[in-house]
């Protein structure tokens, strides 16, 4: 039955891409595809493993924003919609803030910009929490794997939300350095690092802007140990870059 259902949705999306993008029967059919997944199977890992593949971040991408000429917004409805279904599951949490980091960058005003970033830091913190309260229990590799690469988005999303700010607010600031020195001292996210030249592209801005335009905003730190962070962070990076 969840075949046949998968199926039906799949045939809708597929004709709602050829043709005309049809917002709500694309969401209509990624809901029923969830829906009916998580109704009929109990087993919770099961179910992950078989709407993973629905919820991917790139994949959705992939279909839509290529093929549909631009339609990001699409992508953000289609996560908005399926929030429903998932709520507490990290890999949805974590892959629900990739697509509002991604939909910032197409935004030329600060304050939507912002806003943005700020549900995308709200998704990606919970993300967060749940994936380490799995792993407190599980302690196995695929948990650690999937929360290196929640600790690297909510660095790019630190850093994107101190840039929108030029800098100005030192809580985020101190923040985001000590995000970013966590993901750049874990070794699972050399490939994030290089797969996404946007991401990189935040974290290279961020360090560049720091050491030079706003630099005025690491002296200013009203304690000493983000300022040798953030050292920190530019040895690492430039070692990312050599590698690169």
């Amino acid at each position: 039955r969840i075949k046949s259902a998968c199926e039906k949705a799949k045939i809708a999306l597929s004709n709602s891409t050829k043709t005309n993008i049809d917002i709500d029967n694309i969401i209509g059919a990624y809901s029923y595809i969830i829906e009916c997944i998580i109704s009929r199977i109990t087993n919770e890992y099961k179910q992950r493993q078989l709407y993973r593949d629905f919820i991917l971040y790139d994949i959705i991408n992939d279909i839509f924003l290529n093929k549909g000429a631009g339609h990001m917004y699409l992508v953000v409805r289609i996560y908005d919609a399926l929030n429903k279904y998932l709520p507490n599951d990290f890999h949805f949490l974590h892959q629900y803030a990739k697509c509002y980091l991604r939909y910032s960058y197409s935004k030329k005003s600060d304050k939507e910009t912002a806003e943005l970033l700020a549900f995308a830091m709200e998704k990606i913190s919970l993300a967060y929490q749940r994936v380490a309260v799995e792993y407190e229990v599980a302690k196995n590799d695929y948990l650690k794997i999937s929360m290196d690469h929640i600790v690297f988005t909510k660095a790019v999303i630190g850093c994107k939300i101190c840039s929108t700010n030029k800098y100005r607010e030192e809580q985020s600031l101190k923040f985001a350095i000590d995000s970013l020195r966590d993901a750049l001292q874990l070794d699972t996210n050399y490939n994030d690092y290089l797969n996404d030249y946007r991401d990189s592209d935040v974290l290279v801005q961020f360090v560049k802007d720091l050491s030079g335009t706003y630099s005025n905003s690491i002296n200013s730190l009203t304690d000493n140990i983000h300022k040798d962070y953030f050292s920190e962070i530019f040895a690492l990076m430039m070692n990312k870059v050599t590698k690169k």
